[in-house]
């Protein structure tokens, strides 16, 4: 499944043109292209394509291969900023970028080893990651990061131990790893979808989230500082709005921070830990949510168990009046009354006086096989069918 679109700008009558002679089964828009095979393949190379044509792209397949496609104007975008955030893992894993013509285009890819599993239509939306374009139009590598962690991945740690006083500030094993930029405490919804499909390690992003300055989101105040340009400015600027040159509300803002002696946001984020010290972390969050997931667990067990303890006489009755009726969704109803039930004797400590009680509900209706059946794949069944 390739999804293409444009953002700044819509495609030509020339380029749909051209664009639909790709495919016989799919038609472009001025706005895209989506092209979905079960039982075959997309004819164009997308590395090639895309950049001539379109602004995102997202990929996704059966056997696991995952790529997310941004294309800049590169006069909108700082190149060794975008550089710093380059990661490529042999042949499958890869953050990388490439200036062709007039852009500059990220590409996150990741095929999986393993394989993957059965892709549908809907599972993977373009449109929700494109605001991550945008951010990072904006001085906003958050993304960069996260994909830089995908690519990084989880196979080099998992199983390594580390000693209580390394130093997370170790500027010795600090090579390699890319300024964490600001905010990563406030996640979009664009984050954590790109975090869900790309299956970036969640502990990880929380222990760089641990290592990021929060700054504020305040926007600016732009009506002071555009009462700082010249006027031969002022009217450069209206003259590129009017004359349509592409995203001119950018290359303005960024010269509104210019003037006032703000810093781009990377440049504001704190100092890049260790390898080994963010991985360190990642092990205890990990832990420590381990931890608490289970304890929620028992907590919400024996709430419920309480809360079914007093229910059981009216329960045991609703299972055999469900038996009773001979039918099959009855017969399910029962059996999950009576796991319910066991689950509480468990619970209680009094799973031989269940037992005893089991039997004699069942032991009039020990001939119905639906029903014994049912029993037997629940594991109630503890007494011999006559």
């Amino acid at each position: 499944m390739h999804r293409f679109r444009t953002i700044d700008r819509p495609l030509s009558k020339k380029e749909m043109e051209e664009i639909d002679t790709w495919s016989s089964r799919f038609s472009p828009t001025s706005t895209g292209v989506t092209y979905i095979y079960h039982y075959g393949s997309f004819g164009q190379d997308a590395d090639r394509v895309f950049p001539k044509y379109f602004d995102a792209m997202l990929y996704a397949d059966n056997w696991g291969t995952k790529q997310l496609m941004f294309r800049f104007p590169k006069d909108l975008v700082d190149w060794n900023m975008l550089r710093q955030f380059t990661h490529i893992k042999e042949d499958y894993k890869h953050l990388k970028f490439k200036r062709v013509g007039d852009y500059v285009v990220m590409d996150l890819y990741w095929n999986e080893e393993e394989g993957g599993e059965w892709v549908e239509e809907d599972d993977y939306v373009l449109d929700t990651l494109l605001p991550l374009r945008e951010e990072i139009l904006n001085g906003d590598f958050r993304t960069l990061y996260l994909g830089w962690l995908m690519v990084q991945g989880t196979e080099d740690w998992e199983d390594e131990e580390y000693e209580d006083d390394e130093d997370w500030e170790d500027e010795e094993h600090n090579t390699g790893m890319p300024p964490i930029p600001p905010n990563l405490q406030h996640l979009t919804a664009a984050h954590q979808y790109l975090i869900e499909k790309f299956e970036i390690e969640e502990d990880l992003v929380k222990a760089a989230a641990s290592h990021s300055q929060h700054t504020s989101q305040q926007k600016p105040d732009y009506k002071k500082l555009i009462a700082l340009l010249s006027t031969e400015e002022k009217e450069a600027f209206l003259l590129r709005v009017a004359t349509g040159e592409r995203r001119t509300e950018i290359k303005l803002r960024q010269r509104l921070v210019e003037l006032s002696g703000g810093k781009k946001e990377l440049a504001v984020g704190g100092k890049s830990p260790s390898w080994d010290s963010l991985t360190k972390k990642a092990k205890v969050i990990e832990t420590e949510t381990a931890k608490r997931l289970a304890e929620e667990q028992r907590a919400a067990h024996k709430k419920r168990m309480e809360a079914l303890i007093s229910q059981q006489p009216k329960l045991w009755q609703e299972a055999e009046n469900n038996i009773l009726k001979s039918q099959s969704r009855s017969y399910d109803r029962a059996v999950k009354i009576l796991c319910e039930l066991k689950e509480v004797a468990e619970y209680q400590e009094q799973l031989k006086d269940f037992e005893q009680k089991l039997a004699q509900l069942l032991s009039p209706f020990l001939r119905r096989g639906a029903l014994m059946r049912r029993l037997r794949a629940g594991g109630l069944m503890t007494i011999k069918e006559s």
